[in-house]
């Protein structure tokens, strides 16, 4: 693990002049459906920093309570009282008190992202290459399709053409049985060295996740997120056994002690949500 390379020193000659912040609210092209329910919209807040020196730093608060962050009630009180009390402080003073932020990730990643930005846009580097000096200059992502509905396959044939290898797809929100058979038929279509990464959202009790795990074999995922409705650690190792491909957890984590989990994980992959782990 690389450490970050700010300077000590130097963050505390950043003072902060100016807080700004913007609120918005985008509608999404299609209600996004997940074991959670739908959402319509994703709702937050854009966040700038600007120091003495007209340096500025970016971060964004974007609440998501079902992934483990506050909720948006939550978050606009902590900014009425927070956003105030920044104006004239040093950039490593407010990184001193972000733990106090423990309540609210959603929050304090903005609050962090913009500090640590700032810091960076003052040395004159990315922000990427201040926390770790080797990071990748390109990022692959998968495209995500949503739940396996009527429209799936013509998301996935243009997002094959678009370029993406990895394809997303969110499950439980039928049963298992037609979702399998629904995967199986997406699965005939696919292209060679295209993967599906699957995407539970906790929607199935043990009995059910081992089901799923069989019934995907000869698939081509690439891996299931969150399977398990109490993400247990045993029964999480018994089904990652189970599994010729990871398995990860990822909104279940604002559950775990993040530090023994990373140490000895019941599951070989590990989502870490800036947003809802509290910043980068």
């Amino acid at each position: 693990m690389h450490e970050p390379t700010f300077d000590a020193d130097r963050l505390g000659d950043i003072d902060i002049a100016r807080v700004e912040t913007a609120r918005y609210r985008l509608p999404l092209t299609g209600p996004w459906h997940s074991a959670h329910g739908a959402r319509q919209q994703r709702e937050g807040w854009l966040l700038r920093l600007t120091s003495r020196t007209g340096a500025t730093g970016l971060g964004e608060c974007a609440p998501l309570p079902e992934a483990g962050t506050e909720s948006l009630a939550v978050a606009a009180a902590t900014w009425r009282t927070l956003l105030p009390r920044l104006v004239g402080r040093r950039a490593d003073t407010v990184l001193a008190t972000l733990q106090r932020l423990a309540a609210t990730p959603a929050v304090r990643c903005a609050l962090e992202a913009a500090v640590l930005d700032l810091a960076a846009a003052t040395a004159g580097r990315p922000l990427a290459h201040c926390l770790n000096p080797a990071t990748a200059t390109v990022v692959r992502v998968n495209a995500a399709l949503g739940g396996l509905d009527a429209g799936v396959p013509k998301r996935a044939v243009r997002a094959v053409a678009e370029g993406y290898r990895v394809l997303k797809l969110k499950l439980g929100l039928s049963p298992l049985g037609t979702e399998i058979a629904a995967l199986r038929e997406l699965s005939s279509r696919l292209p060679d060295r295209v993967v599906l990464r699957l995407d539970a959202n906790r929607a199935w009790d043990d009995a059910t996740a081992v089901q799923a795990v069989e019934a995907l074999a000869g698939l081509p995922v690439e891996a299931l997120e969150e399977p398990l409705r109490v993400p247990h650690p045993t029964a999480l190792r018994q089904l990652q056994d189970r599994a010729p491909w990871p398995l990860a957890l990822d909104e279940s984590l604002s559950r775990w002690d993040l530090e023994p989990l990373l140490k000895d994980p019941p599951v070989r992959r590990i989502v870490l949500k800036p947003m809802v782990t509290g910043g980068p």
